[in-house]
Protein backbone atom coordinates (compact mmCIF):
# COMPACT_ATOMS: atom_id res chain seq x y z
CA UNK A 1 0.00 0.00 0.00
CA UNK A 2 2.98 2.26 0.66
CA UNK A 3 4.88 1.45 -2.33
CA UNK A 4 1.23 2.30 -4.59
CA UNK A 5 1.36 5.35 -2.56
CA UNK A 6 4.54 7.08 -3.59
CA UNK A 7 3.84 5.82 -7.17
CA UNK A 8 0.90 8.00 -6.97
CA UNK A 9 2.50 10.80 -5.57
CA UNK A 10 5.35 11.09 -7.77
CA UNK A 11 2.95 10.87 -11.27
CA UNK A 12 1.30 14.58 -9.98
CA UNK A 13 3.50 17.20 -10.47
CA UNK A 14 1.98 20.83 -10.71
CA UNK A 15 2.98 22.67 -13.32
CA UNK A 16 5.87 24.69 -13.79
CA UNK A 17 6.95 27.04 -16.39
CA UNK A 18 10.84 27.82 -17.40
CA UNK A 19 11.04 31.70 -17.52
CA UNK A 20 10.36 33.55 -20.42
CA UNK A 21 12.50 36.44 -22.00
CA UNK A 22 11.68 39.73 -22.18
CA UNK A 23 12.38 40.95 -26.47
CA UNK A 24 12.74 44.13 -28.44
CA UNK A 25 11.43 43.83 -31.84
CA UNK A 26 11.34 45.89 -34.74
CA UNK A 27 7.86 47.01 -36.59
CA UNK A 28 7.57 44.54 -39.29
CA UNK A 29 9.38 41.80 -37.96
CA UNK A 30 8.21 38.40 -37.12
CA UNK A 31 7.84 37.49 -33.09
CA UNK A 32 7.73 33.84 -31.92
CA UNK A 33 7.08 33.37 -28.49
CA UNK A 34 7.65 29.98 -26.62
CA UNK A 35 6.48 28.85 -22.94
CA UNK A 36 8.27 25.43 -22.28
CA UNK A 37 6.04 23.94 -19.23
CA UNK A 38 6.61 20.58 -17.30
CA UNK A 39 4.59 18.76 -14.83
CA UNK A 40 2.76 15.46 -14.25
CA UNK A 41 0.38 15.00 -16.26
CA UNK A 42 1.63 16.89 -18.77
CA UNK A 43 0.37 20.90 -18.49
CA UNK A 44 -1.82 22.17 -20.87
CA UNK A 45 -0.69 25.03 -21.94
CA UNK A 46 -1.95 28.74 -23.82
CA UNK A 47 -0.85 32.15 -24.24
CA UNK A 48 -3.30 35.14 -23.74
CA UNK A 49 -2.33 38.10 -25.64
CA UNK A 50 -3.23 42.06 -25.56
CA UNK A 51 -7.39 42.09 -25.56
CA UNK A 52 -7.44 38.97 -24.15
CA UNK A 53 -7.57 36.38 -26.90
CA UNK A 54 -6.27 32.91 -25.95
CA UNK A 55 -4.05 31.08 -28.38
CA UNK A 56 -3.66 27.10 -27.16
CA UNK A 57 -0.53 26.09 -27.77
CA UNK A 58 3.22 26.29 -26.68
CA UNK A 59 4.84 28.15 -29.07
CA UNK A 60 2.87 31.51 -29.88
CA UNK A 61 3.27 33.47 -33.83
CA UNK A 62 3.45 37.07 -34.41
CA UNK A 63 3.64 38.05 -38.11
CA UNK A 64 4.76 41.94 -39.03
CA UNK A 65 4.13 42.66 -36.18
CA UNK A 66 3.50 46.74 -35.09
CA UNK A 67 3.10 49.47 -32.34
CA UNK A 68 -0.14 48.26 -31.50
CA UNK A 69 0.83 44.68 -30.34
CA UNK A 70 3.20 45.70 -28.24
CA UNK A 71 3.02 44.81 -24.22
CA UNK A 72 3.01 41.78 -21.36
CA UNK A 73 1.88 38.23 -22.96
CA UNK A 74 1.10 36.06 -20.82
CA UNK A 75 1.51 32.23 -20.93
CA UNK A 76 -0.59 29.63 -18.46
CA UNK A 77 -0.06 26.12 -17.91
CA UNK A 78 -2.55 23.52 -15.66
CA UNK A 79 -3.02 20.24 -15.16
CA UNK A 80 -4.61 18.93 -12.19
CA UNK A 81 -2.06 19.76 -9.61
CA UNK A 82 -2.04 23.49 -9.87
CA UNK A 83 -1.65 26.48 -12.72
CA UNK A 84 1.45 28.24 -13.48
CA UNK A 85 1.65 31.62 -15.50
CA UNK A 86 4.56 33.47 -17.11
CA UNK A 87 4.64 36.34 -18.68
CA UNK A 88 7.06 38.54 -21.36
CA UNK A 89 7.03 41.97 -21.98
CA UNK A 90 7.45 43.21 -25.95
CA UNK A 91 8.47 46.28 -26.82
CA UNK A 92 7.86 47.44 -30.82
CA UNK A 93 10.41 49.72 -31.83
CA UNK A 94 10.56 52.06 -34.72
CA UNK A 95 12.40 54.60 -36.51
CA UNK A 96 11.33 58.80 -35.66
CA UNK A 97 7.84 59.49 -37.89
CA UNK A 98 4.91 61.65 -38.27
CA UNK A 99 7.79 64.93 -37.61
CA UNK A 100 6.19 68.19 -36.23
CA UNK A 101 8.09 71.17 -37.09
CA UNK A 102 6.64 74.74 -35.80
CA UNK A 103 8.27 78.10 -35.27
CA UNK A 104 7.16 81.23 -34.01
CA UNK A 105 7.44 83.31 -37.51
CA UNK A 106 3.92 84.76 -38.27
CA UNK A 107 2.92 84.26 -41.90
CA UNK A 108 6.46 82.67 -42.34
CA UNK A 109 7.67 86.84 -42.44
CA UNK A 110 10.54 88.19 -39.95
CA UNK A 111 12.50 90.86 -39.76
CA UNK A 112 15.88 91.24 -39.59
CA UNK A 113 17.68 91.34 -36.05
CA UNK A 114 14.55 88.95 -34.80
CA UNK A 115 14.85 86.28 -32.82
CA UNK A 116 12.89 83.24 -33.84
CA UNK A 117 12.26 80.19 -32.03
CA UNK A 118 11.57 76.38 -33.41
CA UNK A 119 10.27 73.52 -32.47
CA UNK A 120 10.62 69.93 -33.34
CA UNK A 121 8.73 66.68 -32.38
CA UNK A 122 8.49 62.83 -33.55
CA UNK A 123 6.91 59.82 -32.80
CA UNK A 124 9.72 57.02 -32.48
CA UNK A 125 10.54 53.80 -30.01
CA UNK A 126 12.90 54.23 -28.43
CA UNK A 127 12.80 57.48 -28.00
CA UNK A 128 14.53 60.39 -30.62
CA UNK A 129 18.24 60.96 -28.97
CA UNK A 130 18.80 63.89 -30.73
CA UNK A 131 17.33 66.62 -33.15
CA UNK A 132 19.06 68.37 -35.74
CA UNK A 133 18.34 71.73 -37.07
CA UNK A 134 19.34 72.24 -40.68
CA UNK A 135 19.32 76.02 -42.30
CA UNK A 136 19.69 75.61 -46.08
CA UNK A 137 20.96 72.34 -46.31
CA UNK A 138 23.46 72.90 -43.72
CA UNK A 139 23.46 71.57 -40.12
CA UNK A 140 23.23 74.49 -37.73
CA UNK A 141 22.68 73.02 -34.83
CA UNK A 142 21.40 70.28 -32.29
CA UNK A 143 19.35 69.85 -29.60
CA UNK A 144 18.23 66.64 -27.09
CA UNK A 145 15.07 68.62 -26.77
CA UNK A 146 14.07 69.88 -30.67
CA UNK A 147 13.98 73.82 -29.49
CA UNK A 148 15.72 76.61 -31.03
CA UNK A 149 15.90 79.48 -31.01
CA UNK A 150 18.13 81.96 -33.52
CA UNK A 151 19.09 85.56 -34.46
CA UNK A 152 18.34 86.38 -37.87
CA UNK A 153 21.68 87.98 -38.77
CA UNK A 154 21.15 87.94 -43.24
CA UNK A 155 18.21 88.90 -45.12
CA UNK A 156 16.26 87.05 -48.20
CA UNK A 157 14.75 83.65 -47.99
CA UNK A 158 15.72 81.00 -45.19
CA UNK A 159 14.94 77.09 -46.01
CA UNK A 160 14.63 75.20 -42.21
CA UNK A 161 14.27 71.79 -41.38
CA UNK A 162 14.72 69.19 -38.49
CA UNK A 163 15.78 65.64 -38.83
CA UNK A 164 15.27 63.25 -35.72
CA UNK A 165 17.01 60.44 -34.57
CA UNK A 166 17.35 57.02 -32.74
CA UNK A 167 19.17 53.67 -32.96
CA UNK A 168 17.10 52.24 -35.81
CA UNK A 169 16.97 55.72 -38.20
CA UNK A 170 16.45 59.09 -38.95
CA UNK A 171 13.33 60.73 -40.43
CA UNK A 172 13.20 64.65 -41.80
CA UNK A 173 10.39 67.23 -41.48
CA UNK A 174 8.92 68.82 -44.30
CA UNK A 175 10.72 72.32 -44.64
CA UNK A 176 10.12 75.71 -43.38
CA UNK A 177 10.74 78.57 -45.28
CA UNK A 178 11.22 82.16 -43.64
CA UNK A 179 11.21 85.32 -45.70
CA UNK A 180 13.72 87.92 -43.51
CA UNK A 181 13.08 91.24 -44.51
CA UNK A 182 15.22 94.58 -43.70
CA UNK A 183 13.79 97.07 -42.06
CA UNK A 184 14.05 100.79 -43.77
CA UNK A 185 17.58 102.82 -43.65
CA UNK A 186 18.46 106.34 -44.77
CA UNK A 187 22.32 107.13 -45.04
CA UNK A 188 23.36 110.63 -44.48
CA UNK A 189 21.85 113.58 -46.68
CA UNK A 190 24.38 116.53 -47.28
CA UNK A 191 23.49 120.00 -46.17
CA UNK A 192 23.14 122.63 -49.08
CA UNK A 193 23.71 126.28 -49.26
CA UNK A 194 22.01 128.12 -52.42
CA UNK A 195 20.69 131.47 -53.50
CA UNK A 196 17.14 133.36 -53.47
CA UNK A 197 16.23 132.32 -56.41
CA UNK A 198 17.90 128.85 -57.08
CA UNK A 199 15.96 125.48 -57.48
CA UNK A 200 16.78 123.11 -54.92
CA UNK A 201 16.76 119.71 -55.14
CA UNK A 202 16.84 116.86 -52.27
CA UNK A 203 17.53 112.99 -52.39
CA UNK A 204 16.18 110.70 -49.58
CA UNK A 205 18.38 107.36 -50.81
CA UNK A 206 16.32 104.31 -48.91
CA UNK A 207 17.08 101.32 -48.66
CA UNK A 208 14.54 98.28 -46.77
CA UNK A 209 12.63 94.84 -47.82
CA UNK A 210 9.80 95.24 -48.62
CA UNK A 211 10.09 98.50 -50.63
CA UNK A 212 10.20 101.65 -47.87
CA UNK A 213 7.16 104.27 -48.18
CA UNK A 214 9.14 107.61 -48.30
CA UNK A 215 8.33 111.46 -47.68
CA UNK A 216 9.71 114.77 -47.01
CA UNK A 217 8.52 116.95 -44.60
CA UNK A 218 9.09 120.80 -44.95
CA UNK A 219 10.31 123.33 -41.96
CA UNK A 220 7.04 124.48 -42.35
CA UNK A 221 5.41 121.02 -41.55
CA UNK A 222 4.26 120.00 -45.34
CA UNK A 223 4.64 116.49 -46.07
CA UNK A 224 5.48 115.59 -50.13
CA UNK A 225 5.60 112.07 -50.79
CA UNK A 226 8.47 110.86 -52.84
CA UNK A 227 12.45 110.03 -52.61
CA UNK A 228 13.05 113.46 -54.21
CA UNK A 229 11.96 116.67 -52.78
CA UNK A 230 12.26 119.54 -55.10
CA UNK A 231 12.01 123.00 -54.44
CA UNK A 232 11.77 125.96 -56.57
CA UNK A 233 13.11 129.68 -56.89
CA UNK A 234 13.89 129.08 -53.28
CA UNK A 235 13.45 132.10 -50.72
CA UNK A 236 15.16 132.77 -47.44
CA UNK A 237 11.86 131.93 -45.94
CA UNK A 238 11.90 128.59 -47.17
CA UNK A 239 15.78 127.57 -45.20
CA UNK A 240 15.64 125.56 -42.36
CA UNK A 241 15.99 121.89 -41.73
CA UNK A 242 14.12 119.27 -43.97
CA UNK A 243 13.34 115.47 -42.82
CA UNK A 244 13.09 112.38 -44.63
CA UNK A 245 10.88 109.71 -43.34
CA UNK A 246 11.21 106.20 -44.27
CA UNK A 247 9.08 103.38 -43.10
CA UNK A 248 7.97 99.49 -44.03
CA UNK A 249 6.45 96.50 -41.82
CA UNK A 250 9.85 96.23 -40.17
CA UNK A 251 10.90 99.49 -39.21
CA UNK A 252 11.04 103.57 -39.66
CA UNK A 253 13.96 105.74 -40.32
CA UNK A 254 14.55 109.58 -40.46
CA UNK A 255 17.22 111.61 -41.54
CA UNK A 256 17.59 115.77 -41.95
CA UNK A 257 19.52 118.05 -44.26
CA UNK A 258 19.51 121.83 -43.91
CA UNK A 259 19.09 124.33 -46.58
CA UNK A 260 20.78 127.69 -46.28
CA UNK A 261 19.49 130.66 -48.39
CA UNK A 262 22.47 133.24 -46.98
CA UNK A 263 20.82 137.03 -47.72
CA UNK A 264 22.89 138.91 -50.58
CA UNK A 265 25.52 140.44 -49.13
CA UNK A 266 24.97 144.62 -48.22
CA UNK A 267 21.18 144.22 -47.93
CA UNK A 268 20.15 145.17 -44.21
CA UNK A 269 18.57 142.49 -42.31
CA UNK A 270 15.31 144.73 -41.58
CA UNK A 271 11.94 142.99 -40.77
CA UNK A 272 9.68 145.61 -39.29
CA UNK A 273 8.73 147.85 -42.45
CA UNK A 274 9.40 147.32 -45.88
CA UNK A 275 10.32 149.75 -48.41
CA UNK A 276 12.19 149.79 -51.56
CA UNK A 277 14.18 152.45 -52.86
CA UNK A 278 15.39 152.22 -56.38
CA UNK A 279 18.54 154.33 -56.94
CA UNK A 280 20.35 155.17 -60.00
CA UNK A 281 23.85 154.15 -59.64
CA UNK A 282 26.62 152.87 -61.69
CA UNK A 283 24.45 152.02 -64.52
CA UNK A 284 21.62 149.41 -62.23
CA UNK A 285 19.01 149.15 -59.81
CA UNK A 286 20.03 148.13 -56.53
CA UNK A 287 16.87 147.07 -54.05
CA UNK A 288 17.08 147.58 -50.30
CA UNK A 289 14.70 146.71 -47.27
CA UNK A 290 14.86 149.34 -44.43
CA UNK A 291 13.49 149.21 -41.21
CA UNK A 292 13.95 152.62 -40.01
CA UNK A 293 11.83 155.20 -39.58
CA UNK A 294 10.63 158.04 -42.61
CA UNK A 295 14.02 160.10 -41.81
CA UNK A 296 16.15 157.56 -41.55
CA UNK A 297 14.54 156.41 -44.80
CA UNK A 298 15.35 159.78 -46.64
CA UNK A 299 18.54 160.47 -45.20
CA UNK A 300 19.40 156.90 -46.98
CA UNK A 301 18.38 158.14 -50.00
CA UNK A 302 20.45 161.43 -49.64
CA UNK A 303 23.21 159.68 -48.86
CA UNK A 304 23.69 157.36 -51.71
CA UNK A 305 22.18 160.19 -53.98
CA UNK A 306 25.45 161.90 -52.72
CA UNK A 307 27.57 159.23 -53.49
CA UNK A 308 26.50 158.54 -56.96
CA UNK A 309 26.65 162.64 -57.38
CA UNK A 310 30.55 162.79 -56.11
CA UNK A 311 31.57 159.38 -58.02
CA UNK A 312 30.41 160.82 -61.66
Amino acid sequence: VLLQYFILYLSTVPSNIESIRDQNVTEGDNLTLTCTASGMPQPKVSWIKLGGQRHNGHILEVTNINRTEAGKYKCEASNECGNETETANIDVQYQPENMRFTTSVIDFKACQGNTITFNCSADAEPAVTSYHLFKNDTAVNVSLSGMWSEALASEGMLVYKCVAKNSLGTAASTDVTVTVNVPSSIPAIQDQNATEGDNVTLWCRVSGMPPSMVSWVTPDGQRHSGKMLEVKSINRSQAGEYKCEASNECGNATKTASIHVPKLPGTPNLTIVQYILYLYSYGFIVSYHVNESVLEIIFFAIFFMICNFSSS
